[in-house]
């Protein structure tokens, strides 16, 4: 697991490794230059033309400083813009240090490939009138671009009006937040992360509550030898309508591939017969069966359960003292209840962001920091934790918030988030997390994308059970 960090605390990272480990900061801007090329490095030389684009703040002076070390490398192919305007100190200074090199400057943005380094992380609202031309022009060329530690005109306090298309983002130190935004995430491509001699020390005081899983984080609940049903956890699911009879067939398989031991389904008495045989493993019982009494590991509320179960929830909500999942069709009947008491004290809500909006009271957001924020403050209100599907998923518990990278279009698909909040119940039931959930369900869908390309929600909850 990684930190991700805001614009303020990127700044606050440079400012403790100069002033309390006296690192100069044209001496990190060099180590930044030298980082950024040599992922680059091969781009160049397959290149045509290569033109940086350089802002008049320090990211330019990073992009003017990475194409006077390539130039020094004997890469020909190499172009300079520098664009007009009041600039930075280190700009003008590695603008001054090119130009003795001898490294060509030119007024045209034209290349078969774009370095990127128009703006940088700290960007504070939207770029201006001349600074979106420019990314007109960039996103327009048609060529592959790659930006520097941000593509240009995204920003924690940015709305995403004019943003750089990049296919790959090197950034320094660590990923930023703002590109795991369900808006943000697709103008940043392939994210590597370089570190440009920041001191551990310097690196560990800064890291904040955000964090990004990662494929090493995926540790699935030990199944001894001797494990069984009864010690794999037992989850109820909720769910079903005459509309929608597979929802529930999605979520009980996910549950029980991904380990789960036990599962009870319970749905309308009027397509009880069809859950029934379309489900053969979990048992089936009508809502009307369920008492309260039952003891569960988890419960999952929602699936294809379509509307006017207000009075299950009700006593689910009263009853239900193991963790409770709320999905789907059962958030908006969450929302008309009047009487909201929960007895769980773990309340868990997987809305995509239709759903988001109606948990939400259509609340809006328009930048990284807006979104972020309404997700805490409604985990905050609702005693909950929220799982933002899209692109990227965002949990917030209340005490930080993890984002699991998407970043896959295969993942759209209908039955996509049935499987995930099956998955969600069952490792909740084995003793893991609902982000642990969240990254198992990512990685199936990238493994099963890498295999087949497009597939569907049957196909997927096959991958589950082989990664399990």
């Amino acid at each position: 697991m990684q930190y991700l960090l805001s614009a303020a605390e990127a700044k606050n990272l440079d400012t403790i490794t100069q002033q309390e480990f006296a690192l100069p900061s044209l001496s990190l801007m060099e180590n930044a230059a030298l980082c950024f090329f040599y992922e680059i490095e091969k781009d160049i030389r397959q290149s045509r033309s290569c033109i940086f684009v350089a802002g008049c703040g320090n990211n330019g002076a990073d992009a003017i400083a990475a194409a006077r070390i390539a130039f020094s490398r004997g890469y020909e192919n190499v172009r300079i813009c520098a664009l007009k305007g009041s600039e930075s100190p280190e700009r003008a200074k590695q603008r001054a240090i090119a130009t003795f090199f001898g490294v060509p400057f030119t007024s045209l943005i034209e290349g078969d490939l774009v370095i990127d380094g128009v703006y940088g992380i700290g960007l504070k609202g939207d770029v201006r009138e001349e600074g979106a031309r420019v990314i007109d022009k960039i996103n327009g060329l048609g060529a592959r671009v790659i930006s520097i530690d941000c593509p240009s005109g995204l920003g924690d306090s940015a709305t995403y009006r004019s943003i750089v298309k990049a296919e790959r983002t090197i950034t320094f130190g660590f990923a930023k937040r703002c590109f795991f935004t369900p808006s943000g995430r697709a103008f940043c491509g392939t994210v590597k992360v370089v570190n440009p001699s920041f001191a551990p020390d310097a690196m560990k005081s800064v890291a904040g509550s955000h964090c990004l899983m990662e494929e090493t984080d995926l540790r699935l609940p030990r199944m001894d030898a001797d494990s069984y049903k009864n010690r794999r956890g037992h989850i109820a699911i909720f769910g079903g309508s005459e509309a929608f009879t597979g929802a529930v067939r999605l979520s009980s398989r996910s549950a029980f591939l991904s380990g789960c031991g036990l599962v009870t389904v319970y749905t309308d008495r009027k397509i009880l017969q069809i859950v029934a045989e379309e489900n053969l493993s979990p048992m089936v019982r009508s809502f009307e069966s369920y008492s309260g009494k039952e003891r569960f590991d988890a419960i999952l509320f929602g699936p294809g359960i379509g509307e006017g179960r207000e009075s299950v929830l009700e006593k689910v909500l009263s009853s239900a003292d193991c963790p409770l999942i709320i999905d789907a069709d059962g958030i908006r009947t969450f929302m008309n209840l009047e009487n909201r008491r929960v007895k769980s004290s773990r309340l868990i809500f997987t809305p995509h962001l239709g759903e988001l909006r109606t948990l939400s009271g259509n609340a809006t957001y328009s930048t990284p920091n807006e979104y972020f924020d309404l997700l805490s403050s409604l985990s905050e209100s609702l005693k909950a934790t929220i799982i933002a599907k899209s692109s990227v998923v965002t949990i917030a518990d209340g005490r930080r918030i993890v984002s699991v990278d998407g970043a896959n279009p295969a993942l759209g698909v209908a039955g996509s988030g049935d499987v995930l909040s099956g998955m969600i119940a069952s490792m909740i039931s084995q003793g893991g997390s609902a982000e642990l959930a969240c990254l198992y369900h990512q990685m199936a869908g990238h493994r099963l994308k890498d295999e087949k390309g497009f597939f569907t929600s049957e196909e997927l909850v096959e991958m589950v059970g082989r990664m399990r």
